[in-house]
């Protein structure tokens, strides 16, 4: 149980991790143009 909450909470730290870096990657472009 402690590991399944363990895999789930890392999930969600990388799905925060991945929108953040589409975010960047976002801004990123419309400071290039």
């Amino acid at each position: 149980m402690n590991l399944y909450a363990c895999s789930q909470l890392s999930h969600q730290q990388f799905g925060f991790n991945h929108s953040t870096k589409q975010t960047l990657i976002l801004l990123a472009s419309i400071r290039i143009s």
